[in-house]
């Protein structure tokens, strides 16, 4: 059998182990490129030629076992590298029709010469008694075709390419690759302005939102830390999951609850893969915004024994990022009425009480503010697996899943508070859209806030498989999940808020401060057109009039327990297939938000003095 790849003419070869494979084409084979292996078994040589210059290589176990390669480094080509590591052995290189290299020992008849040079373009093998088993993407990519041809529903899927190599680092990136799939980059449970690291955070499908969507690990619901229904995917670490599958229909042996679309994220387990499998990896991160790398790495180890009916497997992996970014941020598009004393070349003077004129209505900007942003972000994962089966029949598991992610970010800014009764000078577009106006003495905002967003999952489930017959099979599950917002009583938001300006009509110090929105938008910015204390710009940052306004403390703790069993059959005969079970689910959340700044109470606060 053969995963990859073109089929005619593998169905006679029989059991070849394993192969390597990255990017089809003659290209990728006959291009130099940089090559750089260090001494080391054969068969990992020829994976690392075939990681570093896109090149499909192909290669029985059986015929590279025991054997050891010298180290090559230089430009070459993916087949100058392969035939100076086997040069002086037994094995030879030949290309498919489509490019691939092929590295298998010599089959030559008694009175066969030896092959010329140049390899020769076979476009059919049929060495008796071989099996090749594609991995890497051709692999991968087949594997994702065999999944969507056989549901039974609409289905498409990503698995990995190998052992810790997903297509992205980040699951709901990965995910984008899927049609109908796009996503949302927003910071899901901090407070302050909204805000972004960059990363994906949760998935849209066919125009169904997160709360229209869920997530299931190893077919079973997972709880959700965050305030609605949506799963926040910036806690998954990709390099430790095997295979996303999205249902875009129905399947009720899963989950009928979606109407978007359904994830089942499926981890690694030790039987698909049997032996001693051990893997690390390590990279580093460096944003010059921030100054310093930041580390990544994952590790995973797995074996089985007892002839292969008992295997574990353990992985962990933790990722680290730092981010900037600049915002300027609109807190609000008021709709309202101005009196015609506020307008630009008004005739009249405003008196103490406005009467707006309810026929002309205009739209401004309520607080426009700009803000630096830091982010700092540390994600943990862990699995664990135990499999046994003690016959072909019979199989259990055992996994365990632990995912974290730690982010805290610093807002700087700056900001003020507009209103429409103090505006002069007004300028509008036709629309009625504000595009300019002047403010006396009003006073500047400075704020600072740390917030924290912690997000940690637990999940752990028992699975049990029964092939009772050939048509009748029985499957018994368990699971217990828990997920926790800020679990540590973290708080969301630490903010402060100073500045200098009246608190009272009479005070000092404010700006007579105007705003400017170019007319059309033109990719420019509103821009204020003066700042500092009574207009002076060199005391814009004068600690000695900058005075505390207001402090606020909010923390949001949420917790969701989810635990569900199933009991469930499956009968096949032929083209008919028949399931029938039932299923347990209990879902608990709890919800809680403590705030010292409860209904907006401004008029609790004191002012800034002057």
């Amino acid at each position: 059998h053969m995963f990859g790849g073109r089929k005619p003419g593998f169905d006679r070869l029989v059991p070849w182990a394993a192969a390597t494979n990255v990017l089809t084409g003659l290209w990728s084979v006959a291009i130099a490129g940089e090559v750089h292996v260090p001494a080391q078994p054969l068969a990992q040589s020829l994976r690392d030629i075939a990681h570093q210059t896109g090149a499909n290589i192909l290669f029985a176990p059986d015929a590279v076992r025991d054997r050891y390669a010298a180290a090559i480094n230089g430009s070459m080509s993916a087949y100058d590298a392969i035939r100076r590591l086997i040069s002086g052995t037994d094995l030879q290189i030949v290309r498919d029709s489509s490019g691939g290299l092929i590295v298998r020992q010599v089959q030559l008849e008694p009175t066969q010469s030896p092959p010329p040079a140049p390899p020769p373009v076979v476009q059919s093998l049929t060495m008796e008694g071989e099996t090749i088993i594609v991995t890497g993407i051709r692999g991968s990519l087949q594997r994702n075709l065999d999944i969507k041809r056989n549901a039974y529903g609409l289905v498409d899927a990503i698995t990995m390419e190998d052992v810790g190599r997903f297509p992205d680092a980040n699951l709901a990136t990965a995910l984008m690759r899927i049609p109908g799939v796009t996503v949302s980059r927003a910071v899901t449970s901090l407070n302050g302005i909204s805000s972004s690291t960059g990363e994906p955070t949760q998935i849209t499908v066919r125009g169904f939102g997160p709360a229209f969507n869920e997530t299931l690990f190893e077919g079973r619901k997972i709880s959700s830390g965050i305030s609605f229904r949506g799963f926040d995917f910036s806690a998954l670490n990709s390099d430790l999951v095997q295979e996303v599958d999205v249902l875009k229909s129905p399947d009720p042996s899963l989950s009928a609850g979606a109407i978007g679309a359904t994830l089942n994220i499926k981890y690694p387990r030790p039987l698909d893969k049997p032996g001693l499998r051990a893997t690390v990896s390590a990279s580093t991160t460096y944003n010059p915004d921030e100054g310093r790398p930041t580390p990544n790495f994952n590790v995973l180890f797995s074996d089985s024994f007892a002839g292969n009916r008992l295997g574990f497997l353990v992985a962990a992996a933790y990722a680290e990022t730092k981010s900037r970014s600049n915002e300027a941020t609109v807190w609000g598009w008021e709709g309202t009425y101005l009196d015609p004393c506020e307008f630009a070349g008004a005739t009249t003077t405003c008196g103490a009480a406005l009467v707006p004129d309810a026929t002309r209505p205009v739209w401004y900007i309520q607080d426009y503010g700009i803000y630096q942003i830091h982010n700092w972000q540390m994600r943990e994962n862990a699995v664990a697996v135990l499999q046994w089966q003690p016959s072909d029949a019979f199989h259990a598991t055992v996994n365990g899943t632990f995912a974290r992610n730690d982010l805290k970010e610093l807002q700087n800014g700056y900001a003020i508070w507009n209103s429409g009764s103090e505006m002069r000078n007004v300028k509008t577009s036709a629309d009625g859209t504000i595009i300019g106006f002047t403010r006396a003495n009003a006073p500047t905002d400075f704020d600072a806030q740390f917030n924290e967003q912690v997000l940690q999952n637990y999940d752990l489930g028992i699975n049990m498989r029964w092939v009772v017959t050939s048509k009748l099979s029985i499957l018994i599950d368990g699971d217990t999940a828990l997920s926790s917002l800020n679990p540590g009583g973290q708080y969301g938001e630490y903010s402060a808020d100073t500045g200098y300006g009246p608190s009272t009509p009479t005070g000092t110090n404010g700006s007579d401060i105007g705003i400017t929105v170019a007319p059309g938008g033109n990719h420019v910015l509103p821009y204020y057109t003066s700042y500092g204390p009574n207009g002076d710009a060199s005391r814009f940052l004068d600690t000695s009039i900058i005075g505390s306004h207001v402090i606020v403390l909010i923390s949001q703790r949420n917790r969701n327990i989810t635990n569900q069993a199933k009991l469930q059959a499956d009968w096949s005969d032929g083209d008919l297939h028949l399931t029938a079970g039932v299923q347990y689910l209990a879902n608990h959340m709890k919800l809680s938000a403590y705030h010292s700044f409860a209904n907006n109470q401004w008029q609790a606060y004191a002012g800034y003095g002057a």
